[in-house]
C-alpha cells in the first residue's frame, strides 16, 4: 500500500485502526514486516500504540520531521 487516509467526515470511528490492524495481519501471514511513515506527532504516537516501533526520526528542516516506523510480527 502506498497511502492510507481517513476522510475527516470519518475520524473518531476507528478505521484507521482498523486498517492497520489489517496491514499486520497481512504482514504476519506473509512473513514480512510492515513500515510506514508519518511527519505529524500525534499519528507517531498512535502508530507507537499500535504496536509499531520507532526507527528513526529523519530531519527534514527545522520543526519538519518524518517518523519511520515499523512492525515486525517476528519481534
Amino acid at each position: 500500500m502506498e497511502l492510507l487516509a481517513v476522510r475527516s467526515e470519518h475520524w473518531g470511528e476507528h478505521l484507521m485502526s482498523e486498517m492497520i490492524a489489517f496491514a499486520k495481519a497481512e504482514a504476519r501471514r506473509r512473513g514480512c514486516v510492515c513500515i510506514l511513515e508519518t511527519d505529524e506527532r500525534v499519528k507517531r504516537d498512535k502508530y507507537l500504540h499500535l504496536g509499531f516501533v520507532l526507527r528513526r526520526t529523519r530531519t527534514l528542516r527545522e520543526g519538519v520531521a518524518i517518523y519511520d516506523m515499523i512492525y515486525d510480527p517476528k519481534q
